[in-house]
């Protein structure tokens, strides 16, 4: 066993450990708290309101202005549609995805990555289909109980 202690000892630390953790943990929660009555933590709630909703507002409208900046831009195929807007072009993949798959399996398959963490839970579901190389094996993992002060209790008394 780790540390040289007897699995009482071990399970005793876990309860002492929690116990501090806990403490600590309403410590933290009572600072908060305290924290959030004074009017300094008012006030920047507050100010973070509004700048979230400033951000909200000036991002809307530079969508609006863009919008209106390609509207311009279809019509007139002026790239600076108007002043102190331009339109730039960028390059951009088009496809359906189940062509380019098929194409894949066919032309390129080092382009079509598996998604392991999707094959382990259909697998461990029973989903996989016969045949895949997965195999479900069992992984023992220790638990301890929520309540072990009472556990402890409880065989100290035998």
């Amino acid at each position: 066993m780790g540390d040289g202690l007897t699995m009482r000892e071990a399970l005793a630390l876990v309860v002492k450990v929690r116990r501090e953790t806990m403490a600590v943990e309403e410590r933290a929660k009572a600072a908060q708290s305290a924290l959030e009555a004074t009017p300094e933590w008012v006030a920047l709630q507050e100010a973070r309101a509004a700048a979230k909703a400033a951000n909200e507002g000036l991002y809307n409208a530079e969508r609006g202005a863009r919008e209106m900046a390609l509207e311009l831009f279809k019509a007139t195929g002026d790239k600076n549609p108007y002043p102190g807007t331009s339109v730039k072009m960028y390059k951009k993949a088009v496809y359906e995805v189940p062509a380019l798959v098929d194409w894949c399996f066919v032309n390129a398959p080092g382009y079509l990555e598996p998604n392991f963490k999707l094959i382990e839970r259909a697998a461990i579901g029973g989903h996989l289909p016969t045949g895949a190389p997965v195999r479900i094996e069992t992984e023992p993992r220790a638990q301890l109980s929520g309540k072990l002060e009472e556990v402890l209790y409880e065989v100290a008394v035998e």
